[in-house]
């Protein structure tokens, strides 16, 4: 009985082994190997153009692409904001995984370099989802202005239009004036379209307006004078 129960107890050990052995090269277990690391932001280089959430894997990638004039969403932007301002830093920003634009996995927080010069500033961020544009507010730090979204498409940076300098054209909104070296290649800056009120008015109309009233004066004075 001692042998037979040595026997079995030897075969039990055996059969254990097995199912041990069995259940780690099942098919369909996961193995942790084989899954993209998880990174907390992602960063196009090119733009300085950077991502943070959850849900970001190794495997995906932030795309970034400048934008025009002529894009139909800078349009957009430009009939949302006064002709006293402008938007800069026009992208078309996509997450991409094998090939293939997909979802945020999570809301998560932009941030497009804006120039030092801006630090501790109040921005607004223009976003284009479909055919709305969502205005987005966020500060800036470290030359960056960093806002929350739950999508991706085409944005956009409001500021002051910069004013004429030596015959520069005013591109410095092109550059932003940034110290970073970053972010350069953001597209032209884009004046506002939108409708002027009140104290907006621009200083030639008064100065035209001032003018005829003098004119008619002038006429008015002569023909009472011929009398």
């Amino acid at each position: 009985k001692l042998v037979t129960n040595a026997e079995k107890l030897t075969k039990a050990e055996e059969e254990l082994q097995k199912l041990q052995s069995g259940n780690q090269n099942k098919p369909g277990n996961p193995d942790d190997s084989n899954k993209p690391d998880s990174v907390g932001i992602l960063v196009n280089e090119k733009y300085g153009v950077s991502l943070e959430g959850k849900g970001l894997t190794a495997d995906m990638q932030l795309t970034v692409t400048p934008i025009g004039k002529d894009h139909d969403d800078v349009e957009r932007m430009r009939k949302e904001i006064p002709s006293n301002k402008s938007v800069f830093r026009l992208y078309d920003i996509k997450l991409m995984k094998n090939g293939k634009e997909i979802e945020l996995p999570s809301e998560c927080e932009l941030s497009i370099p804006v120039g030092e010069k801006y630090n501790d500033k109040e921005l607004t961020v223009l976003h284009c989802k479909k055919s709305e544009v969502e205005k987005l507010k966020g500060k800036v730090t470290d030359g960056s202005v960093k806002v929350k979204i739950s999508s991706l498409s085409s944005f956009g940076v409001v500021i002051d239009t910069p004013a004429v300098d030596g015959g520069n054209n005013g591109n410095n909104g092109n550059n932003g004036n940034n110290g970073t070296g970053t972010g350069g290649n953001g597209g032209s800056s884009q004046k506002g379209t939108a409708a002027k009120t009140g104290d907006e008015a621009p200083v030639e109309i008064l100065l035209m307006l001032l003018a005829a009233s003098v004119v008619f004066g002038t006429v008015v004075y002569r023909k009472q004078n011929r009398r």
